[in-house]
């Protein structure tokens, strides 16, 4: 029987006065079996530093065309791309 994935559930708020983001985020994170918890944390973080309603978790670890995040334009293109 394989390891499945184990699932965090997340509720951040956001205050960046930089520019101007105000936000609460509910995030689902799901922690494949082969990742330890620093890249957990790392994905995270780097979700909070690029905090935006179209940034979204992806299948990253398990997936080699994919990254970890990414945002995608209303017209379907990648705007930002983080392994």
């Amino acid at each position: 029987m394989a390891i499945k994935a184990t699932i965090h559930k997340v509720l951040l708020n956001i205050a960046n006065m930089d520019s101007h983001y105000y936000a609460e985020h509910t995030l689902t994170m799901a922690k494949h079996p082969s990742e330890n918890d620093f890249r957990l944390m790392v994905r995270l973080v780097a979700f909070i530093l690029n905090a935006n309603e179209e940034l979204v978790f992806c299948k990253g670890i398990s997936q080699e065309d994919e990254p970890d995040l990414w945002k995608k334009s209303l017209g379907g293109d990648i705007e930002l791309w983080i392994d």
